[in-house]
C-alpha cells in the first residue's frame, strides 16, 4: 500500500502524510514543528498587542496642520468678503455682522467637509498623516464617512468650553478625546 507525499507548510519538503501534524491548519513535518509553533506564537502575540494610541502633543501639532490648511482653503473668501465690506465703506453694522457670519459659517462647512472627506477616505486628514495617526473604530477597523461627519460635528463640542475636549486626550488612557468618546473612535499610530 503507498503512502501519499504531502508537502510540508513550513520547510516545503515532500514527506509522508503519515509523519505531518496538522497545527493551525497547516502540515508541518516533525523536524519544524518547534521553530513553525514558535512562529506560531510570535505571529499571535503581534496579531493581538495594543495599539499605540496618539496623545494630545502629538495631536496638537496635527490639528495645528489641518487649521493651515483649511485656513489657506478659506483664505480666498475671506478676501472677497473683506475686500467687499472695504468698497461699502458706510456699512451699517448690521451689514458688517452679517459678512462676519457669512465668513464664519464658510470657515465652518469648509472645515465639516475636509474633515469628513479626509477621515472617511484616507482615516486621517493631512495633519494626521503628517504625524503618521489614522482614526479607526473601538474594534481597529476603518472608519465610514458617516462616522467621520459624525467625529467632524462632535469635535464643535470638544470646542466649546477651554478646549476641554480636546485636554480631554491627555488624561484617557486610550488618547481619547471628548469627540472620540462620543463617536467611539480611537486615533492609534499608523503601522
Amino acid at each position: 500500500m503507498a503512502t501519499a507525499t504531502v508537502f510540508c507548510g513550513h520547510c516545503g519538503r515532500p514527506t509522508a502524510a503519515a509523519d505531518l501534524v496538522t497545527v493551525a491548519g497547516v502540515p508541518v513535518c516533525a523536524g519544524c514543528k518547534p521553530s513553525f509553533l514558535l512562529r506560531l506564537q510570535a505571529d499571535s502575540a503581534v496579531a493581538v498587542s495594543e495599539p499605540r494610541y496618539q496623545g494630545f502633543w502629538i495631536r496638537l501639532v496635527a490639528k495645528i496642520l489641518d487649521w493651515l490648511v483649511v485656513g489657506a482653503a478659506v483664505t480666498p473668501f475671506w478676501i472677497v468678503m473683506i475686500s467687499r465690506r472695504q468698497l461699502d465703506a458706510g456699512l451699517d453694522p448690521v451689514g458688517a455682522l452679517g459678512v462676519e457670519m457669512t465668513l464664519n459659517l464658510i470657515a465652518i462647512c469648509v472645515t465639516i467637509a475636509y474633515s469628513t472627506w479626509m477621515n472617511g477616505r484616507w482615516g486621517a486628514t493631512v495633519g494626521k498623516m503628517a504625524i503618521g495617526a489614522k482614526i479607526v473604530n473601538s474594534d481597529l477597523t476603518p472608519i465610514s464617512y458617516g462616522k467621520a461627519l459624525a467625529r467632524a460635528l462632535a469635535e464643535f463640542l470638544s470646542g466649546l468650553v477651554f478646549l476641554i475636549g480636546y485636554i480631554m486626550a491627555a488624561f484617557d488612557g486610550k488618547k481619547r478625546a471628548l469627540h472620540d468618546q462620543i463617536c467611539g473612535t480611537l486615533v492609534v499610530a499608523r503601522i
